[in-house]
């Protein structure tokens, strides 16, 4: 049953037993003019969104250090072919351009894979940057009280240093890693329901790939993608779009209309 107390004749605060948006309940706010309140009803959310290709642009960054960790190991692979072979995932990549003959291969996999994890947290910074529009894009939502968390494959070494430089810090409530002791995305998503309370279904995860995807799909949470050049799975939009997402836009700034619609 839902219960309020009158603070003026604008402003009210509700306690509710199930906080549910229901038409409803946003009629009554706003034939009673209740405008704050009816804002927050309508704005605030529980958004998840992906590290790389979303916020930032990290690909460049990843094929140099993987090329360097490969030369370590006397491997001599040219950018180019590790650019065209690059996927979200330093050990896929590893594998699609290295020898499938030779010797001991898994091991130097894992090897040039952990090489890789220690650069991108002692020279990552200098090979990655923002993607457009992020700063004011975060700036608004966190305004408008929405809580806002960080989901990533990436390693907390890493991004903790990004998050620190560009200063986004702020505008996360929680941050999720690839160390952060989660079998899975999955699993992050499930906890990250659990420890505000809400469904999954009232979770809008934020990402660029089919993965992205198939993850918000399985956990039950809404998808909105962001696709263009920085975008991990740039140039496949149309695997993508097959698979039917809730939105795809072309930048970060168009996140915002999105929010209030959802």
């Amino acid at each position: 049953m839902m219960k309020y107390i009158p603070i003026s004749d604008e402003y009210m605060f509700y306690t509710i037993d199930a906080l549910l948006l229901q038409p409803w309940v946003v009629h009554f706010l706003k034939v009673t003019h209740a405008k704050k309140v009816t804002m927050w009803f309508e704005m605030a959310k529980n958004i998840v969104f992906d590290f790389d290709g979303v916020l930032v642009d990290s690909k460049r960054m990843y094929v140099e250090l993987i090329k360097k960790a490969l030369e370590e190991n006397g491997l001599k692979v040219s950018f180019r072919e590790i650019n065209e072979k690059l996927v979200p995932s330093i050990k896929g990549t590893v594998e699609k351009v290295i020898p499938g003959h030779m010797s001991s291969r898994e091991t130097v996999i894992e090897k040039i894979e952990r090489r890789v994890i220690e650069f991108t947290s002692t020279e990552g910074l200098g090979y990655v940057s923002l993607c457009d529009g992020v700063v004011s894009t975060l700036k608004d939502l966190k305004e408008k009280d929405n809580r806002m968390f960080l989901l990533s494959n990436s390693h907390s070494a890493f991004i903790s240093k990004v998050l620190s430089f560009f200063n986004l810090n702020p505008y996360f409530d929680e941050v999720i890693t690839l160390d952060s002791g989660f079998p899975s995305k999955d699993d992050a998503l499930k906890h990250l329901s659990k420890m505000e309370n809400v469904r999954l279904a009232d979770i809008v995860y934020i990402g660029d790939t089919e993965n992205d995807v198939r993850l918000a799909r399985k956990a039950g949470c809404k998808i909105i993608i962001i696709f263009n050049e920085i975008s991990w799975d740039f140039p496949n939009k149309q695997k993508i779009s097959d698979l039917k997402p809730d939105f795809m836009i072309d930048k970060l700034c168009d996140l915002l209309p999105l929010i209030r619609k959802i």
